[in-house]
């Protein structure tokens, strides 16, 4: 099949890029159009068998990092010149998409929009503002005329209802997690987790570890409130967190003001040793779509305690796997991440499954192949 992917910041969203990857190695001629920074810290050449081709933004926003791209001509030219059969978008808020979306519409062309989010906040009042402008219109417009619409879980199911969405168009397609890559019992990956553990002079230390943006929507400030709880009935327990954003500073100080032991180690490429390092993930998101970083966590043999909001419900089952909590409670919060640091074989348990929930129900295979069903019977 000839297919046309298109995303805001393609190098910016690994689980695009294997997602292509794959398909090529399947055998499909895979197309991208994406606008990103000049300064994108992935090269296409890194990806030989994917034609990338590149929408020139029209408005380049830095912070937030934001593009405004209507590339119509160029879609339509691209689609009939490669011989699109099929569109598959991504994200309502990413203008690519958008233009693709009305392109392919216009072409008769069978679109799929997938969207790995449920609108989130910022924490820019304006951006908000113009984001909700956006659902209103834009989003809606999507959302109504693509042929099939992908979300990665049930619960997330609401949103595209909600702006006018067919219900018989949905269809539920997790993401997919490489299990061979995230594999806690590589000998590379524990040796450099002891690395990292000597470097911070963690030692034996129980490690509470968060992956992911720092940002409002993340509760990362609930995270830092509960570990003041945790530490102050287990003292020796650390606070890892691996990511970075605008409000990465604010929570530096906010720990600091509570007096807990914590570090902030900013975006890693590649995070696999330091989930490695982790003897609890923690995610404390006020709104959530699927977590990635939940899923690598799980991959890699973790209990999770993660509030009860978006895919997270999806994914953890109360008690057995991890523990759910009430968002904006670190009280709770505390309590769930308390039982595990107090409970080796608990967390022994719990992360055996997570392995096992993860190589059965969120693997590369079954994700690429879900797709390219759907794709087939759309052509047929």
């Amino acid at each position: 099949m000839n297919i046309l992917l298109a995303a805001e910041y393609y190098h910016g969203i690994p689980r695009f890029v294997r997602f292509s990857v794959e398909l090529a190695k399947r055998g499909h001629e895979v197309n991208v159009i994406t606008s990103y920074p000049p300064n994108s810290m992935i090269s296409c050449d890194v990806f030989p068998g994917i034609n990338i081709f590149e929408a020139n933004p029209h408005l380049d926003i830095q912070s937030p990092l934001y593009t405004v791209t209507f590339p119509a001509i160029q879609v339509a030219r691209l689609i009939k010149r490669r011989n699109i059969q099929i569109c598959h978008t991504v994200n309502t808020y990413a203008t690519t998409s958008a233009t693709v979306a009305l392109v392919s519409k216009g072409l008769n062309i069978p679109h799929i929009h997938e969207e790995p989010g449920i609108g989130t906040k910022t924490g820019y009042f304006v951006v908000d503002l113009i984001a909700e402008t956006y659902d209103l219109t834009v989003s809606r417009l999507i959302m109504k005329s693509a042929t099939k619409v992908v979300m990665l879980t049930k619960s997330q199911a609401d949103r595209p209802l909600k702006l006018g969405a067919n219900a018989g168009k949905i269809v539920v397609i997790p993401s997919g997690v490489d299990c061979s890559f995230f594999n806690s019992n590589k000998p590379e990956v524990i040796k450099e987790a002891q690395t990292i553990r000597e470097k911070m002079g963690l030692g034996d230390a129980p490690v509470v570890g968060y992956v992911g943006r720092l940002a409002p929507v993340k509760g990362v400030k609930y995270l830092l409130l509960a570990m003041k709880e945790v530490q102050q009935e287990f003292p020796n327990v650390r606070l890892l967190i691996v990511g970075d954003g605008f409000q990465r500073a604010e929570l530096e100080r906010t720990a600091k003001t509570l007096g807990i032991d914590a570090n902030f180690v900013g975006w890693k490429k590649n995070a696999l040793a330091y989930y490695a390092t982790f003897d609890v993930f923690a995610l404390p998101s006020l709104q959530e779509g699927l977590s990635h970083s939940l899923l690598e966590a799980m991959a890699m043999e973790k209990p999770a305690v993660a509030t009860s909001v978006g895919g997270n419900v999806d994914v953890i089952r109360n008690g057995e796997n991890g523990f759910l909590v009430p968002p904006h409670n670190p009280i709770l919060l505390s309590s769930g991440i308390k039982k595990l640091v107090n409970d080796n074989k608990l967390r022994e348990k719990m992360g055996t499954l997570n392995r096992k929930i993860v190589e059965k129900e969120f693997s590369w295979e079954s994700t690429v192949s879900k797709f390219e069903d759907l794709y087939r019977s759309l052509l047929h």
